[in-house]
């Protein structure tokens, strides 16, 4: 079957990442991870370009009333246009939050995947964190690797927590500080960890 392929912008995006559909905005975003640019595209117009640039921005999340949140080397941020964000949480228990990614849970928490790193390579194991919608971390779960790349619920009840870690490291200027990319590596592996709360069925394709 001959499918109709199309580019619909064309950005040289460095390793871009993290597309999601904003019912809302009837947009797609999606973010440049080296750049640390945010971008969106709107299908009816055709119109293709950069949001933000102010923050690192390693995951999206969709925020209420048009917003998104941000995830990053800086924290959790919610976003509401260039230059105008405020910071969710940029620390947890004394130490700085250095986000990889983000999922927005059922009830507005937003679970996100840290990792730190130190001149001499891994100062801890990456971290899964629950932020709740009035910006307090509910809780972190301790990972034996240095960066944890994603995350999805699943299972039949939707409460298990699937997550994936990086065996790599990739080189960039938006990099934690003391982020060492040629430390040994213990990542790799799939992770499932049985939460207290439920996630959403994903959207099924309609083919036969």
């Amino acid at each position: 079957m001959a499918h109709n392929l199309e580019i619909v912008a064309n950005d040289g995006n460095l390793c871009g990442e993290a597309p999601l559909w904003d019912p809302a905005g009837r947009r797609l975003v999606w973010l440049d991870y080296e750049t640390g640019l945010v971008f969106e595209h709107i299908p009816e117009t055709g119109l293709t370009r950069v949001i933000s640039r102010d923050l690192m921005v390693g995951g999206i999340a969709l925020g209420r009333g048009g917003r998104l949140v941000f995830g990053g080397a800086t924290g959790l941020h919610l976003w509401s246009r260039q230059a105008e964000y405020r910071t969710i949480a940029a620390e947890m228990h004394g130490e700085p939050l250095c986000v990889n990614d983000i999922i927005a849970g059922p009830r507005g928490q937003v679970y996100a995947g840290t990792f730190y790193w130190g001149p001499t390579g891994m100062e801890k194991p990456g971290r899964l964190v629950r932020c709740d919608p009035d910006g307090t971390v509910e809780r972190r779960i301790a990972l034996p690797v240095k960066q944890v790349s994603s995350l999805a619920f699943g299972g039949d009840d939707y409460a298990d927590l699937y997550v994936t870690s990086a065996a790599n490291a990739w080189t960039s200027p938006y990099a934690p500080p003391g982020y060492d990319f040629h430390a040994p590596n213990t990542g790799g592996a799939l992770y499932r960890i049985r939460t207290d709360c439920r996630g959403r069925p994903e959207h099924v394709a309609g083919h036969a």
